[in-house]
């Protein structure tokens, strides 16, 4: 199993388990329905946002890494 699996799976697992936990802070008084709702359409539109750039700045360092690595004549264009 890739690390990449796993995380999808524990993110699978989140989705999964956060309605019942919503449900059950409004059911006790926890929380107001109206503020559960906008609570979870915050997070379901912000959390990609954030990991997509998270993602793209660790490629970046890598590929920038990855460039200081490989010699300046290997780029070169006759």
């Amino acid at each position: 199993m890739t690390r990449t699996a796993t995380r999808e799976q524990l993110m699978t697992g989140l989705r999964q388990a956060l309605p019942p936990i919503a449900a059950f802070a409004v059911g006790r008084g926890y929380v107001a329905g109206d503020t559960a709702a906008l609570i979870g359409a915050l997070v379901a539109i912000v959390w990609p946002i954030i990991d997509g750039q998270r993602r793209t700045y660790k490629r970046s360092r890598t590929l920038a890494a990855l460039a200081a690595r490989v010699p300046d004549d290997v780029a070169v264009v006759k």
